[in-house]
């Protein structure tokens, strides 16, 4: 399994301002099963991203494991952006779902 950051703005960077995206490059989960790992975190003014975290796991490690290294890995590409100007607040909670079946 593996992700990777590009120049498009996907479904995980909506509404921050940012130019990157995170694309999944495939996983197919032992025995069939269905995942989903959801992630919080606060994208700040800057860009930058704070108190990453899982917070529903899929039960299989590495797949909770990717899903973090792909905000990671976005927010390191500084895929986000800064939050614009007229939003006034200094964070942006994001919670988003990693899902197989939906990021194809």
């Amino acid at each position: 399994m593996s992700w990777r950051t590009t120049g498009h703005a996907g479904p995980s960077q909506r509404g921050a301002g940012g130019g990157g995206g995170v694309t999944f490059n495939g996983f197919d989960p032992p025995g069939g099963r269905t995942l989903t790992a959801v992630v919080a975190f606060v994208i700040r003014r800057d860009g930058s991203i704070d108190f990453l975290r899982i917070t529903k796991r899929s039960g299989v490690y590495s797949f909770d494991t990717e899903a973090m290294g792909a905000v990671d890995a976005a927010a390191t590409a500084h895929a986000f952006g800064p939050l614009p100007q007229g939003f006034s607040d200094d964070v942006l909670p994001v919670i988003f779902s990693f899902d197989p079946r939906l990021i194809r």
